[in-house]
């Protein structure tokens, strides 16, 4: 019989893969539990665990400069995650759990190995903030043009050959 881990558990291996890691974070479970903001560029991660999702206070994760490829499903128990950045990893594509953050503002996924945007890029009603640079994005779905609240945006170093008349449904964008 398999027996899931307690909420105490989880923290206590987050605990221990950030130590391993060589991060200067609280040590005890209560306090690594209330962090908001968790700087992990430059560790040569190729792997999240799991049990980062049990880390729901966080606002904001930079994971860029690493090798990683996918994203555990359990992330998106990070509710309130505003600030997401993947840029420098070795993703093929924007992992779907992405999608599932409400109240992500601001997504950086330069240089990786993005072919596509897809559809569910629409889901990311309160982005202002998207950088997409040095991929390999020949086109963009209908459903981008539903970023209303986009602000900053970041498409260069792509395939992308024009864009369509839809752009001009992007009214807030000043870079």
């Amino acid at each position: 019989m398999f027996f899931s881990k307690t909420p105490e558990q989880k923290l206590k291996q987050v605990i221990t893969w950030v130590r391993n890691l060589k991060i200067n974070l609280p040590i005890n479970a209560d306090e690594i539990k209330s962090i908001s903001k968790l700087d992990l560029s430059f560790k040569g991660i190729t792997k999240l665990p799991a049990e980062i999702g049990c880390l729901e206070n966080l606002t904001e994760i930079n994971l860029s400069y690493n090798s990683l490829k996918v994203l555990p499903k359990e992330i998106k128990q990070i509710t309130n995650l505003q600030v997401l950045n993947l840029g420098y990893n070795q993703f093929t594509s924007i992992p779907d759990v992405v999608f599932g953050f409400p109240s992500l503002e601001f997504l950086n996924m330069e240089a990786n190995m993005i072919k596509e945007v897809p559809a569910p890029i629409g889901n990311l009603t309160k982005l202002q903030y998207l950088n997409l640079f040095a991929n390999q994005i020949t086109q963009l779905p209908s459903e981008f043009y539903s970023l209303v609240k986009l602000k900053h945006l970041n498409m260069a170093l792509n395939q992308l050959s024009k864009l369509p008349d839809d752009f001009a449904k992007l009214k807030n964008i000043v870079e």
